[in-house]
């Protein structure tokens, strides 16, 4: 059913894609209700993936330990199979917490974002600056959309920045915020960018930014890092 939605969805996104190409008209509420819809599918699959298959990893791990006391059974083959299992339990969860962070409707979007830059500066081999002001937002999903723009960044920047320096910085402004990234790495000239794999996650990035009619500008040159600035102002005329 998870990937009958999305087939659907980017069915959709193409028929509107080719709409929007032929009359030339922006329609940003489509945007973002489309961007709504595939992190709501997101967040079933996470459901789904732990309630299933990592569950019954576990399940599989407590029988094999029933099975290692016997003196039939080979304990050194069974115990590295246990081990196997539960490292694939745990890249499972890790999986999970990326589709549908658990902390940010918990603990808030501060602690998701900690937790994240925390794994990066585990993962990267670039020394990582942040500056991390408190957002509040009437609409909660710019929550996640803050989350997931930090995510897209720093993963962009771990795969092709080639850094040793990068810096992110969210500022809270009135009614909005502003999330300012640079790094020191590579570079590029923007045209080459967007010809190449890495326009993927920068697309992906600029699409999520479009749909809650936000800016984004983006700078780079060969040797020069890249430098990427975005900002989103809530749109709150329902609350008022």
């Amino acid at each position: 059913m998870f990937i009958d939605n999305l087939k659907l969805i980017e069915d959709l996104v193409c028929e509107i894609q080719r709409m929007k190409d032929n009359n030339d008209t922006q329609l940003p509420w489509l945007d973002k209700l489309l961007w709504n819809i595939i992190e709501k599918e997101k967040s079933i699959l996470a459901q789904e993936l732990h309630d299933t298959i990592l569950q019954e990893q576990l399940h599989l791990a407590r029988e094999l330990d029933v099975l290692a006391s016997s003196p039939i059974i080979n304990k050194e083959k069974v115990l590295d199979i246990r081990e196997q299992l539960l490292n694939a339990s745990k890249d499972l969860r890790e999986y999970c917490e990326n589709l549908s962070p658990p902390l940010l409707d918990t603990f808030g979007l501060q602690m998701a974002l900690k937790k994240l830059l925390q794994k990066v500066k585990i993962r990267a081999d670039f020394l990582l600056n942040t500056q991390i002001e408190r957002v509040q937002f009437h609409d909660v999903t710019l929550h996640l959309v803050v989350y997931r723009l930090v995510q897209e960044l720093l993963n962009n920047a771990i795969k092709h920045a080639e850094a040793t320096e990068v810096s992110l910085r969210l500022q809270a402004t009135n009614r909005g915020f502003i999330l300012q990234y640079d790094d020191n790495g590579v570079g590029c000239n923007i045209e080459d960018l967007m010809q190449s794999s890495a326009s993927m996650g920068i697309n992906g990035i600029r699409e999520r930014v479009r749909a809650f009619n936000g800016d984004i500008t983006i700078t780079s040159s060969h040797n020069e890092g890249m430098h990427i600035f975005i900002q989103i102002q809530e749109d709150v005329e329902s609350y008022d």
